[in-house]
């Protein structure tokens, strides 16, 4: 099987495949982009953030869904359109999008981070954003919790072929080895479930980086 992975060079930066995905300017074919996390420059949830990425010289901006009771924000209409117009007025893409709250609210024990993650996908959708960042930290950590991660699986599974028929990939960010991500990657079984893999994450916990990309 092949190993799906995106390459996820340090915390501040979406990956160029999210911005090629999302149809963002392209310098050249072979150019590496560069993008920001919205909360990284203090505009989470905020259209600004494309604004000012653009003035810091980037491509791109990883936006924030930010959830309202058991919906998003930018399942607004007008929020949305307020994106949209942010991105044909700056030039940049919307990389990706990323779902912060799920560390305090986890998909491994709480009901409304599914219903968020549902949502999510129908917004990337219709925004054509194609990756959205499914984060496992704090409360949602996956290490030493077999349960969590029986319970994330079976989340997955349901929310995948809705992910497939989107054409959205959810990417899991985690403190989990390679080897641990790559069997949840084999239980849930879908190619619209793959994992963002940040080396600094992996450094941090000690993992072997490098053997772990191979």
């Amino acid at each position: 099987m092949a190993v799906r992975l995106f390459m996820y060079a340090l915390a501040a930066l979406t990956v160029a495949a999210g911005l090629a995905a999302s149809g963002g300017a392209a310098p050249g074919r072979d150019a590496v982009r560069l993008g920001v996390c919205d909360w990284t420059i203090g505009k989470t949830g905020d259209p600004a953030a494309l604004d000012l990425a653009a003035k810091l010289g980037l491509d791109g901006v990883q936006v924030s869904l930010v959830p309202k009771g058991d919906s998003l924000a930018l399942a607004e209409p007008e929020l949305e359109r307020a994106y949209l117009m942010a991105a044909e007025r700056s030039g940049l893409a919307i990389a990706s999008f990323a779902v912060g709250e799920l560390n305090n609210v986890p998909l491994k024990s709480d009901p409304r981070a599914e219903r968020w993650l549902a949502k999510a996908i129908e917004v990337a959708r219709a925004m054509n954003v194609r990756v959205i960042l499914v984060p496992f930290f704090g409360k949602g950590d996956l290490r030493n919790d077999g349960p969590g991660e029986d319970a994330v699986v079976a989340a997955l599974r349901r929310l995948a072929p809705a992910a497939e028929k989107a054409g959205v990939v959810l990417a899991l960010e985690s403190y989990l080895s390679a080897a641990e991500n790559l069997a949840i990657l084999e239980r849930v079984g879908s190619a619209a479930v793959r994992v963002y893999y940040d080396v600094g994450n992996s450094q941090a916990v000690g993992h072997p980086v490098v053997e772990e990309i191979r």
